[in-house]
């Protein structure tokens, strides 16, 4: 059970760092984003 919950506490920081990355991408290309973010949003 612990090492299952070390690896969902690296799968969220991940996540976390992949959400920032993600981010900071939108804010360079917001156009671009605009196009592909509906689609996320469903899922």
């Amino acid at each position: 059970l612990l090492f299952l919950m070390i690896i969902e506490q690296k799968d969220r920081k991940i996540k976390n760092i992949l959400n920032r990355r993600f981010k900071k991408l939108v804010n360079k290309y917001p156009s671009v984003f605009k196009k592909i973010l509906p689609l996320k949003r469903n899922h």
